[in-house]
């Protein structure tokens, strides 16, 4: 026996039928809102990564990296000045392009104490591009 023609709208699903309409329903509006669980933890994973990434400017972490390796030679008593100089120099090129410009203008002043032979000017610039370093994290 078949159902009728005219049979009423409620009769012809079963109760699976409206279930699997409901679960597909909620994932839809879950998958336009952005209600993923796994989406959203990752996507506040990444976006917390992101903004930390955003807050050390890249020119900034790469001109401290190099600045601790020319002073950490120096300290070794092992460069020359000319040595020194090229360290700081290189130092200079890639801070000069900092966001910071606490870094870049310590880089600025290191690179004309060690061009001068003004050993005290490069002892202050020294201090504080390191503390500008510790300042930003690095």
């Amino acid at each position: 026996m078949t159902p009728p023609e005219n049979a009423s709208f409620q009769k012809r699903f079963k109760k699976w039928h409206w279930a699997l309409i409901i679960f597909v329903a909620l994932a839809v509006i879950g998958q336009l809102t952005g209600g993923n669980s796994k989406s959203s933890s990752s996507s506040s994973t990444s976006t917390s990564a992101s903004s930390s990434s955003k807050s050390v400017d890249i020119m900034t972490k790469k001109s401290c990296r190099d600045w601790y390796e020319v002073i950490s030679e120096g300290a070794k008593g092992i460069q020359t000045d000319g040595e020194l100089r090229a360290g700081m120099q290189k130092v200079y090129d890639v801070a000069r392009y900092s966001e910071d410009l606490d870094i870049a203008d310590a880089a600025t002043r290191q690179l004309a104490a060690v061009t001068a032979g003004d050993t005290s000017a490069f002892e202050t610039a020294a201090t504080d591009f390191g503390n500008a370093c510790k300042a930003h994290g690095q």
